[in-house]
């Protein structure tokens, strides 16, 4: 039951988020920012593939360190989702850019990852913790994002959206 809907969920998270990075925000990356937008996406896939190595040493001391590492770069990037939200609003009636789309319908693996990496080892409570800091970082780039794009440059953007994509 519950399983099959869950790898279903997955794999339709996956190709989606697959084609919108491959399609839509890598070559835009690449557009505004050159070369460097893919190293910058390099440097993103290898630092989440660090980080899921360490979170399954043996004996869960990687995990108590990289932790608080992750959740600190969880909110940063939520802050950077909440500011694509706001780009993606910031036409009145045009459609949701593709931006605005990758970050709603990552947040799904995102928040079932969060779950069931620190729920069994910090407990309920922080994975929870962990779900509202991510929500609050989410407002506030959405709330400082319509002030914060119009000066932001974007070969900048660019390079953090390869990172991100990257990431996922």
């Amino acid at each position: 039951g519950s399983s099959r809907l869950l790898e279903a969920l997955d794999a339709f998270v996956l190709v989606t988020l697959g084609i919108l990075v491959l399609l839509h925000i890598l070559p835009q990356s690449f557009h505004l920012a050159g070369w460097w937008a893919l190293l910058s996406a390099i440097l993103g896939l290898a630092g989440t593939l660090w980080l899921e190595k360490g979170l399954h040493d043996d004996h869960g001391r990687t995990v108590r360190t990289v932790l608080p590492l992750a959740l600190a770069g969880l909110a940063g990037h939520a802050f950077l989702d909440g500011m694509g939200l706001a780009s993606g609003a910031s036409a009145e009636g045009a459609p949701a850019s593709m931006l605005a789309i990758a970050v709603i319908l990552h947040r799904i693996p995102v928040g079932i990852s969060i779950w069931w990496i620190i729920r069994p080892w910090a407990g309920r409570n922080s994975a929870i913790m962990a779900f509202a800091t991510i929500m609050a970082a989410t407002v506030i780039g959405w709330g400082l994002g319509s002030q914060m794009l119009p000066v932001l440059p974007k070969q900048i953007l660019a390079l953090l959206q390869a990172f991100i994509s990257g990431v996922l």
